[in-house]
């Protein structure tokens, strides 16, 4: 078998690491069949590996073409002449062409030939055959759909219908149905509408930029353009082309192209209605958050105080514990004076089940998840929140909306697509456009679930003009989208902030953040200012000193109760004393440190150990038991002639190791019984 995933499973960790950099794949390199696992669906999707190709040099690209048409596997003394190259030429290629998982090798041990015979796996090999046939007949842009349809395979045709929204059942939807479900789907531009509002920030960047290009535009062309990573490009085009949207073409030297057929580009439509126009306006009075990613700085908050008050936010619960609550109040930046809108902290413990900040049984997620969410920045946590939200099911924000019928998802891609028609920073009369979305949702259509009923309240322009300002007003606000204000003659302005320009993708740079210099500064009292503001910095501040002020700047004070909490919550004094040299860019003030250490020398902590007892052991089995269960590598102790004590792991790993004891006591020929009390 020559397949590809056999042969990933059989590189070492290494050369897996060395594959997942070539395609910009992230790889975690401590489980080789989940790295397999994760690289294989990469490197067998058309679009991967015609972008790889672009990647390869010529003799490279020569040599894999070459191994792919043949029968078997070759030999680097074969290849040469096949090729008319020397061999000291080929070897490079033959090398990179391994490293990056693109052929593999075998040794003939049938024979005494030790050489290493090169081939392509199965897998890879089809699909160049495929890329070579669509290089001898690229199209022009000019077809109609169902001749870019036509060139998919059934499997991949069907796939396709499916996402477009068609009911496929497994043998027995047709090709040609789904052939014209397809069809009409990609010439239908309400459906491009909703696809293009769900598309995310890059592929929605990738799509605007090749709207704006004439033809098939190369691949590489677009990646410099909108300065993107190959795995970005990747993920982008891959994207539009599930949905239909682009097309793999070639130019005259072979090179990969990306085309929008002009089908998709100008598809026929009914002359639509005149939408209502935006008025702009002047703020004379505005209320935007003082910090832009407010939400992701608030939901860090909240997750520490759950952690810390060992609490349950169960999913489907609006509200947190009261002991959340309590700890939060006045320390978060949508309300730094008194108890937040209840609605805020449904909308945040939403987003953090959403996003597995929770974990199902209410508690805050494992280490590793939130370790994994502390190393995006709050530019980028903020475009996740929106994404997040986005897909949120129900409506948080109509719960006083008479209507339950409205699918608040597309509801809210219709917004967001909406939005994107603002200048950024330029304000609007919020009535202008309210009724300008209401207009483009009624146009749209398809926002309604359930009975007629439902329908017809949808129908109703004011239950969907309060829909649509509910959202505005609150959970666009809060994520720092956009940001409200009043006119001279109080009328309520809206505008896009910069940092909603950012979030849904039209900025290729999240806002300034400073940079450079220490992210923290502190004086002899314990006082923290932070500089630098970064979801790492505040999450680690929170777990052993007090948020006083938001500011900005925000401003933490580390106390005799916050260090004994969190040396109790396992950290160590030396531990901080070294985050905080980091920080601070030099050794924490002498006083300060002096504090921390007589606060630490308070904490005397008593150590409980986990341990089951062993009774009624005849004098000679206590030292062959001891014997058994040391060398089975579980701690025995003799207390009596009678007694042993057993330590056991940590609690999470106790039971086994108990179920353990008991196996090794009955291969001793024991009967182990608990006491009953």
């Amino acid at each position: 078998m020559r397949n590809l995933l056999g042969r990933l499973i059989e590189r070492s960790p290494q050369s897996l690491s060395s594959i997942g950099h070539f395609w910009d794949v992230p790889l975690e390199g401590d489980d080789r069949h989940r790295d397999a696992g994760q690289l294989y669906p990469v490197m067998t999707d058309p679009w991967s590996l015609a972008l790889g190709w672009e990647r390869l040099t010529p003799v490279e690209q020569r040599v894999l073409a070459h191994l792919a048409r043949a029968r078997g596997s070759i030999d680097l003394d074969t290849l040469a002449p096949a090729l008319a190259e020397e061999s000291g030429r080929l070897l490079p290629a033959l090398r990179r062409l391994y490293r990056i998982g693109l052929i593999a090798s075998e040794r003939n041990e049938a024979t005494a030939d030790a050489r290493p015979h090169f081939y392509v796996p199965t897998e890879i090999a089809h699909l160049l055959t495929r890329l070579e046939a669509e290089r001898a007949q690229p199209p022009s842009g000019t077809e109609p759909p169902a001749w870019f349809l036509d060139r998919l395979a059934d499997v991949e045709l069907l796939e396709l219908a499916e996402r477009l929204g068609m009911r496929v059942l497994p043998a027995v939807t047709q090709r040609q149905e789904a052939l014209h479900f397809a069809q009409r789907r990609l010439l239908d531009r309400r459906w491009l509408a909703e696809a293009l509002a769900a598309l995310s920030p890059a592929a929605m960047r990738l799509w605007s930029w090749l709207n704006g290009s004439a033809g098939a535009v190369p691949a590489g062309e677009a990646q410099s353009a909108l300065g993107l990573s190959f795995g970005e490009l990747r993920r982008a085009i891959r994207e539009l082309a599930q949905l239909g949207l682009v097309w793999r073409s070639y130019d005259t030297q072979g090179r990969l192209c990306l085309l929008v057929p002009e089908a998709t580009r100008h598809p026929e439509r009914p002359q639509p209605r005149p939408l209502p126009s935006l008025i702009e306006a002047e703020a004379a009075v505005s209320s935007p958050l003082p910090w832009p990613w407010a939400a992701a700085w608030d939901l860090l908050t909240v997750l520490r105080a759950l952690a810390a008050s060992d609490s349950r936010w169960r999913p489907g619960e609006e509200q947190p514990p009261r002991a959340v609550r309590k700890q939060v109040e006045g320390h978060l930046w949508v309300s730094r004076s008194g108890p937040p809108p209840a609605d805020y902290l449904t909308l945040l413990g939403a987003l953090a089940h959403s996003l597995g900040l929770i974990d199902a049984q209410g508690r805050s997620a494992p280490r590793e998840r939130l370790r994994s969410w502390l190393r995006f920045s709050f530019p980028d946590q903020g475009r996740r929140l929106l994404r997040a939200w986005r897909r949120l099911p129900g409506g948080l924000e109509g719960r006083n909306i008479p209507s339950s019928g409205i699918d608040w998802q597309a509801l809210r891609s219709r917004i967001l697509s909406g939005l994107r028609e603002l200048v950024t920073g330029q304000w609007y009369l919020l009535d202008s456009l309210v009724a300008r979305l209401v207009a483009q949702t009624q146009a749209t259509g398809r926002l309604a679930t359930g009975e007629s009923g439902a329908a017809s309240a949808l129908g109703s322009e004011a239950v969907l003009r309060q829909a649509l300002t509910a959202v505005l007003g609150s959970s666009l606000r809060w994520i720092g989208l956009v940001e409200y204000g009043r006119s001279g003659d109080d009328h309520p302005v809206v505008r896009l902030s910069n940092a909603g320009a950012w979030m849904l993708g039209f900025r290729g740079i999240p806002p300034p953040q400073p940079h450079g210099g220490p992210a923290l500064s502190a004086d002899d009292e314990g006082w923290f200012t932070v500089i630098r503001p970064s979801p790492a910095l505040v999450w680690a501040l929170s777990a052993f000193a007090d948020l006083v002020e938001l500011g900005p700047p925000a401003r933490y004070r580390v106390t005799r109760g916050s260090l004994l909490s969190a040396l109790r919550s396992g950290l160590q004094l030396s531990q901080l004393l070294r985050y905080l040299e980091a920080q601070l860019g030099e050794p924490p003030p002498t006083e300060l440190v002096d504090r921390l250490q007589r606060w630490a020398r308070e904490y005397r902590p008593v150590w409980l150990t986990p341990a089951v007892i062993l009774e009624h052991l005849e004098p000679g089995q206590v030292e062959r038991v001891c014997e058994q269960l040391n060398q089975a590598g579980i701690t025995a102790e003799q207390l009596t002639d009678e007694r042993v004590l057993v330590r056991l792991p940590d609690r999470a790993e106790a039971e086994m190791a108990v179920r353990r004891v008991q196996h090794l006591l009955r291969k001793a020929g024991l009967v182990p019984k608990w006491r009953e009390r």
